[in-house]
């Protein structure tokens, strides 16, 4: 088991005492935080040969991430840092991030960090527990931190359309794209115009295609398209003309 002791420091020495009585110098090494308890060995001291207990030296380690707040596949990600404890990051470590019934071990890279993606989390908030496990060098530590996945907000794109009023259907084409710009495929939007309700569903390249037939004179006209949303994306409403001739 890990166990700390008490340290001080005498002149430029560093020493440390297993029970707070009998001092030892052990200022060779980097830094005391935590000893762990090792096999007998023999010193010379004062030509004498004498008993004491071997300690293995560790530096204190702080794993962290600040949290973060996303929308849904927003491209951000959680960085995760591994410092010691004079706030120096510690590169090539393994760090564990448990997160959404997952578990990632990636490695640390020259300013101590990894990085976890947040796309493909759905909306709700998240809390990842990271992990450093310690190895001959350094303590392990442990922390948490928060993701908050939001709803996106879509593209709604609903061009001015002109058309000759002896068409006697009028399509009209409008674009629905993520937050990404991806296309949303599949998708329902809806078309008011002059009173009346169209419906279309989105292709593969999020475009929809409304049948218009209720414009049958001349004139400029409101178009009002209306994408409901879902679990992942807010509700979009954009509004462009249309115009007879």
């Amino acid at each position: 088991d890990l166990h700390s002791f008490p340290t001080r420091r005498s002149s430029d020495l560093e020493i440390v005492s297993p029970d707070g009585i009998n001092w030892y110098d052990i200022s060779q090494t980097t830094e005391v935080l935590y000893m762990e308890l090792g096999s007998l060995s023999y010193r010379k001291m004062n030509d004498t040969n004498v008993c004491i207990k071997a300690f293995t030296v560790r530096l204190n380690t702080t794993v962290s991430a600040a949290s973060v707040t996303t929308q849904y596949n927003g491209g951000k990600y959680l960085t995760v840092t591994l410092m010691d404890s004079k706030m120096r990051p510690i590169s090539k470590k393994k760090i564990t991030v448990a997160l959404n019934g997952k578990t990632k071990t990636l490695t640390t890279d020259s300013k101590g960090q990894v990085r976890i993606s947040t796309d493909g989390l759905k909306v709700k908030t998240y809390v990842a527990t990271l992990s450093f496990r310690g190895d001959a060098s350094y303590a392990g530590s442990t922390s948490n931190a928060k993701i908050t996945v939001k709803k996106a907000t879509p593209k709604l794109k609903a061009a001015k359309r002109t058309f000759k009023k002896s068409l006697k259907i009028k399509k009209y084409t409008v674009t629905l794209k993520s937050n990404r710009n991806k296309a949303l495929k599949s998708k329902w939007v809806t078309l008011k115009v002059n009173k009346k309700i169209y419906r279309a569903k989105t292709n593969k390249y999020g475009k929809a295609t409304f049948k218009i037939t209720g414009l049958k004179k001349k004139g400029r006209f409101v178009a009002a398209v209306r994408y409901a949303g879902n679990s992942y994306y807010k509700a979009k409403m954009v509004k462009s003309k249309i115009t007879v001739r």
